[in-house]
């Protein structure tokens, strides 16, 4: 994971850089899914909460 970035409605779990994944922030597995991606990168928080490029 290069970068974890969002939106109130999506988060973009980039793989690269120009590639990402985009989770519905709303939907429970992607939910859950993202929880386990921020523990695994050590729990931090989205590290901007803007428009992805």
């Amino acid at each position: 994971m290069d970068r974890l970035e969002g939106t109130d409605d999506h988060a973009f779990v980039f793989v690269g850089p120009l590639a990402a994944v985009v989770l519905p922030e709303r939907d429970g597995r992607a939910a859950r899914a993202l929880e386990e991606i921020r523990a695994r990168a050590g729990g931090a928080p989205p590290s901007d909460r803007a428009t992805p490029p």
